[in-house]
C-alpha cells in the first residue's frame, strides 16, 4: 500500500524524522518497504493568482495577464493558455526556477537573420531578416517521469522556415523572440506528447 506521509502526519505527528518514522513503523511491525518522493524536487516555483486577463491585440491566442505573486507590483505575463482569465490560481516559473523532468542543453543557435555588410558602412550593424536566415538551434534533451526514470533523450535540430510569416511576433521587441518562439514551439509539440505517453 502507498500513502503521503503528511497523510499519516495527520492523524499522528512525532517529532521524527521520515527515515525514523519509518523505522518505528517497521519496528512495530508495520515494515515499510520503500520511501520515494512523489516527484522531483524543484526550486523557485510560486503560486499566483491572475488580476486581469486582456485579449493581446496583435494575436487571437494570446493575453495579457496581470498577476500578483506576492510582490511588491502585479506582473504582466503574456499567456497563451485557453482558459487563463481573472481570479485564478495559476504556478509560475520566474527566471531561474527549476522544474525537474525536462534537461536541455544548448549545442548550438544561429539566430533569425543575419548581417549583410555589403549594405553600406552600418550593413554590418543591422541584423536583417529574410526567410533566407531561419533560426536555428541544435539541442541535447533528457526528459524524465515524475520517479525519476529517463523517458526520452536524444538531439534535435529545430528550424523555422516560416519564421516571418508569424504576424504576432513582429511587432514584439524581444531580440530572441524567434528563438523563443522556435523552443515553446518544439516543447509543445514533441515533448508534452512524451511525456503523456509515459504516463
Amino acid at each position: 500500500m502507498q500513502f503521503p506521509e503528511s497523510w499519516l502526519r495527520e492523524y499522528c505527528n512525532p517529532k521524527l524524522t521520515t527515515q525514523e518514522l519509518a523505522d518505528t513503523l517497521t519496528m512495530a511491525g508495520l515494515e515499510v518497504e520503500e520511501l520515494a518522493p512523489v516527484a522531483p524536487p524543484f526550486t523557485g516555483i510560486v503560486v499566483g493568482e491572475i488580476k486581469e486577463a486582456v485579449q493581446r491585440p496583435d494575436a487571437d491566442r494570446l493575453r495579457i495577464c496581470q498577476v500578483d505573486v506576492g510582490g511588491p507590483e502585479l506582473l504582466n505575463i503574456v499567456c497563451g493558455a485557453p482558459n487563463a482569465r481573472a481570479g485564478i490560481t495559476v504556478v509560475y516559473a520566474p527566471i531561474g526556477a527549476y522544474v525537474p523532468g525536462l534537461d536541455v542543453t544548448l549545442v548550438d543557435i544561429k539566430r533569425a537573420g543575419d548581417y549583410e555588410p555589403w549594405h553600406g558602412p552600418r550593413g554590418s550593424d543591422i541584423r536583417i531578416m529574410r526567410d533566407i536566415y531561419p533560426p536555428r538551434i541544435t539541442l541535447q534533451y533528457t526528459l524524465k517521469d515524475a520517479s525519476g526514470r529517463i523517458v526520452d533523450e536524444g538531439e534535435a535540430k529545430l528550424s523555422d522556415t516560416g519564421y516571418l510569416h508569424n504576424l504576432g511576433l513582429k511587432s514584439d521587441s524581444d531580440p530572441l523572440r524567434y528563438e523563443k518562439r522556435l523552443i515553446d514551439d518544439w516543447v509543445k509539440r514533441e515533448l508534452s506528447t512524451r511525456a503523456t505517453a509515459a504516463r
